[in-house]
């Protein structure tokens, strides 16, 4: 018979160490993103949601309990709502653009087109890049 399973890591193991009260995470809405997404909106997010990124990842360098960081995950999580709806008109375009990322195993450099129509409707710089890189 195969040897049994490793036991599992405590430190990457989430078991009673890090318990969050069902009403804190009630209070943060769901990202309902694909990885397609999420990366097509990078830069918009990047734009628009820098410094919030910036205060959740301090927070945890901080503090090693996830829990500590709720009011600065939540930040981060309504900023990307908000920025993916600003401009309702470019919905389409950014449709497009993650599609082809997913069809195209996430190699952005068969994307280029859609990728400049969509930052384009944006008014996004195909070069934009802030010190936070994603």
């Amino acid at each position: 018979p195969p040897p049994p399973p490793p036991p599992p890591n405590p430190s990457l193991s989430l078991n009673n160490t890090f318990r969050m009260s069902t009403e804190d995470h009630s209070k943060i809405p769901e990202v309902n993103y694909t990885s397609a997404a999420l990366l097509a909106n990078h830069r918009v997010i990047q734009k628009y949601c820098n410094s919030q990124n910036d205060d959740f990842f301090r927070c945890k360098g901080k503090f090693a309990n996830p829990a500590k960081c709720i009011k600065e995950n939540r930040a981060v999580t309504e900023c990307v709502h908000w920025a993916l709806q600003l401009k309702p008109q470019c919905k389409d375009l950014a449709n497009e653009y993650a599609n082809c990322i997913n069809d195209n195993n996430f190699k952005f450099p068969s994307c280029r087109v859609p990728q400049k129509n969509y930052l384009d409707c944006m008014d996004i710089p195909m070069e934009y890049t802030t010190s936070h890189r994603l």
